[in-house]
């Protein structure tokens, strides 16, 4: 699994809420950043648990195993695109609330600045 660390930091997090001009704004972007860094952190989660299972399955081959592994590969993958489903409404409402350059600071990797 790579880094567990928040993709948006705090320091990063009260700047851009703090810039915003009125209350509702600031309230809902900070929603939305948090969301963005929920919704990361059980994608996270739930690939791991994808990786679990499907290691499980291939060590155990048999039909009664497989099928139970098949069941835990479905609920991750569901659970999985429901918090991808979550970050992007969260980004959108980030986006709209961001300029273009706060907006690019959130989206690049920390490895890529």
């Amino acid at each position: 699994m790579t880094g567990t660390a928040d993709r948006i930091e705090y320091t990063q997090m009260a700047a851009l809420v703090a810039a915003r001009p009125d209350d509702p704004s600031r309230k809902a972007l900070s929603a939305a950043l948090h969301g963005i860094n929920t919704a990361e952190r059980t994608m996270r989660e739930k690939i791991a648990a994808l990786r679990a299972a499907l290691d499980d399955a291939e060590a155990y081959l048999d039909a009664i195993r497989l099928h139970a592994d098949s069941t835990r590969i479905q609920h991750a993958a569901t659970d999985l695109d429901r918090a991808s489903t979550a970050r992007d409404l969260h980004r959108a409402t980030a986006a709209a609330l961001l300029t273009e350059a706060e907006l690019h600071q959130l989206t690049t990797t920390p490895a890529a600045q």
